[in-house]
């Protein structure tokens, strides 16, 4: 989803052209490692790091020619990092270059108890005045595009990583 936006975004892509979908974006960065746990399901309950997503974006921007573009990753601990991840998703909503991509606890933010492992979904807008976050989930299988407050998107991020031992966070791209 993040790949085709920033495409179509640079303007030299057209309505015709063919979306990036899941089996060529594997392809685009098949020699890349931990690329067999990107998707979660071919390592079931096995997901990458938001710092392993940070390396894999990175190389996919620029393999797609976004090198114009950085990847900034915001990890939910230490001091401030709430008010950095509020300030990047102001920034976020107030220009039309750059995504957020969060890293989250999905049972955090739906109480689905099924979603106990790392998601990754955009950030498709932040309400700062009803301090609410939408939620881009790109599993369209069972969920539609929502909303969550902002204390609930900052406590799916604030969940721990069992196998980075890190918490989760969000990866913001922007130039």
């Amino acid at each position: 989803m993040a790949l085709n936006a920033l495409d179509f975004g640079r303007g030299d892509r057209k309505a015709e052209d063919r979306l990036l979908d899941q089996k060529a974006f594997l392809k685009l960065v098949a020699d890349l490692r931990p690329i067999e746990r990107f998707f979660g399901r071919l390592i079931p309950g096995k997901t990458v790091s938001l710092e392993e997503f940070g390396s894999i974006a990175t190389e996919a921007l620029k393999r797609r020619g976004h090198s114009d573009l950085k990847v900034e990753l915001i990890f939910a601990e230490g001091k401030g990092w709430k008010e950095k991840i509020e300030l990047a998703l102001k920034a976020n909503e107030a220009s039309s270059k750059d995504l957020i991509l969060g890293n989250f606890l999905q049972s955090e933010l739906t109480g689905d108890p099924e979603g106990k492992v790392g998601h990754v979904a955009p950030v498709g807008a932040y309400d700062a005045r009803a301090g609410r976050v939408l939620i881009l989930d790109p599993d369209r299988e069972y969920y539609e595009p929502y909303w969550v407050s902002l204390a609930n998107f900052l406590k799916g991020l604030e969940t721990r990583d069992a196998d980075s031992g890190r918490n989760r966070g969000i990866l913001w791209i922007h130039p």
